[in-house]
């Protein structure tokens, strides 16, 4: 008879990883990114007072992998201030990107895999992108396991991660729309229509979602 994994609930921890496009059009989106990550932060605490969550973060940039000389930037730990945030934010510069579409499934099986989640957490990943997505390359799958979109979304359900995804309108990302923990949100031209966002109307909503979430409470694997 197979041994039945085990489930546990957790209140207020939350681990969120920000996914950043580096390629060169996308420099006013990071800087509106770290420009409001003060009010995420103070979104995560105000949402619900009486349970504050306990959050980490970490921040990942990426171009596309198949032609740029930096095409991950991969090296910041989880942090538990803004500041340190920030300071991983001032580490993504916009440059570089090749083509049109970037490397962004790769950057999200990569995120989900290779994150060091807290054993049990509510975990997020939020990633912003003006360019459609690549198809996964050989070498991050290699690295992963996750060779295609089906076992991406795979993983994100088994592992209970919600995804925030910001970017192109286009046939990819509406395959993801249909993972019950996930926030897909398509612009017809994100190359100029991303950068006109309130970002902190929006850092602040998202802050309040993963608050809310996190000490709502709810099973984790």
């Amino acid at each position: 008879m197979p041994i039945q994994q085990q489930t546990k609930k957790v209140k207020g921890v939350a681990d969120i990883v920000f996914c950043l496009d580096a390629s060169g059009s996308m420099g006013p989106v990071i800087d509106a990114v770290k420009n409001n990550i003060d009010t995420f932060v103070r979104s995560l605490k105000d949402a619900n007072p009486n349970n504050p969550v306990d959050w980490q973060a970490r921040v990942i940039g990426y171009r596309d992998l198949t032609c740029d000389n930096e095409p991950l930037i991969d090296r910041f730990n989880f942090v538990i201030t803004a500041d340190e945030v920030k300071t991983q934010l001032d580490q993504i510069i916009a440059d570089g990107g090749g083509d049109e579409p970037e490397s962004t499934l790769d950057v999200i099986a990569l995120a989900a895999k290779t994150s060091t989640w807290r054993a049990v957490s509510h975990r997020t990943i939020v990633i912003f992108t003006d360019a459609t997505p690549r198809e996964i390359d050989t070498k991050s799958s290699a690295n992963t396991g996750i060779t295609d979109i089906a076992l991406l979304k795979q993983f994100l359900m088994e592992k209970h991660i919600k995804l925030f995804l910001f970017g192109q309108q286009c046939p990819q990302y509406d395959q993801l729309k249909d993972l019950p923990k996930a926030s897909i949100t398509q612009y017809a031209s994100a190359i100029t229509d991303l950068p006109q966002v309130d970002f902190k109307a929006l850092m602040d909503q998202i802050g309040k979602t993963v608050s809310y979430e996190a000490t709502s409470g709810g099973v984790v694997l």
